[in-house]
């Protein structure tokens, strides 16, 4: 049995611009998205010997079958590249709040993809475990790569912002989930400026 741990980074908007709308009613965006270092620990072990995708969490409200982001990812990594599944198992201990806007559940399945990726030695580059990401959510390239960068379209397309580093923040997260397509529903024009620092 191999095992691997990474750490999986929360990330933040430092702006936010909805600019349109598609059909399948996902929101078109320009923001700019910035790591943090609150992050959640993904350990991944490959050949078990189960032949299953199992998933273990530290948080009893998060759903460890099919439905969890992380077997997702590791089922589409096993589709994408073929390799025969001897047994996964997956380990996340969560410290990024839940439906909090972090992006946690795209930080974990981002993880787990370059985990087996490492574990399977597939080789796989930079784009192809971002356009495999891609499938699972929008942010999930942008937490397989970090930094600070801009993201446009419905998030997917990234550039590298050149600008200082972001020494401190400070994150304060309600006791109630608020998920993304409720927090999104209201804005329906066809551009609504929802974040947008101060200028200095």
């Amino acid at each position: 049995m191999k095992r691997k741990r990474i750490r999986a980074h929360a990330k933040i908007n430092l702006t936010l611009d909805v600019v349109g709308r598609r059909d399948d009613g996902y929101h078109l965006v320009e923001m700019v998205m910035q790591s943090i270092g609150l992050h959640d620990l993904v350990t991944a072990a490959i050949d078990t010997g189960t032949r299953e995708i199992v998933v273990h969490t530290s948080d009893e409200n998060l759903a460890d079958d099919e439905t969890n982001l992380c077997y997702r990812a590791a089922a589409l990594f096993l589709e994408e590249t073929g390799v025969e599944n001897r047994g996964i198992e997956i380990d996340v201990v969560k410290r990024i709040p839940m439906a909090a806007g972090l992006a946690g559940g795209s930080a974990d399945a981002a993880a787990v993809l370059v985990l087996l990726d490492r574990l399977y030695e597939t080789g796989l580059t930079e784009q192809q475990l971002c356009a495999m990401g891609l499938r699972l959510g929008a942010d999930v390239p942008f937490c397989m790569l970090g930094g600070t960068m801009l993201a446009e379209g419905i998030g997917e397309k990234l550039t590298v912002c050149r600008t200082r580093p972001i020494r401190s923040s400070c994150c304060a997260s309600r006791r109630f989930r608020s998920p993304h397509r409720r927090s999104t529903a209201p804005l329906t024009s066809s551009r609504s400026r929802i974040i947008r620092p101060p200028r200095r």
